[in-house]
């Protein structure tokens, strides 16, 4: 049993598996860019693969930054 971010038990099976499975998960379309800048320090904009959405958030170049990565059990309000 695995407590997920909410402190809920899931259970986990350790045994190997025989068949090839696909991936749960898929990079593409299950990573999450979040920006927090001083502008929004607690309410995270979205960013995702395009420059308008770069270009339509708080993010400055200019200011320095700093990348946060999450394991595949934290989520976005887990603590640090």
């Amino acid at each position: 049993m695995i407590p997920d971010e909410d402190g809920k038990l899931h259970v986990v099976d350790v045994n190997p598996i025989e068949d090839v499975v696909e991936p749960a998960f898929n990079p593409e379309t299950d990573t999450r860019f979040m920006l927090f800048t001083r502008s929004n320090p607690t309410s995270g904009q979205q960013i995702t693969w395009t420059s308008a959405s770069i270009q339509n958030s708080n993010f400055n170049p200019a200011h320095p930054v700093r990348v946060l990565i999450h394991g595949w059990n934290s989520g976005l309000s887990s603590g640090v």
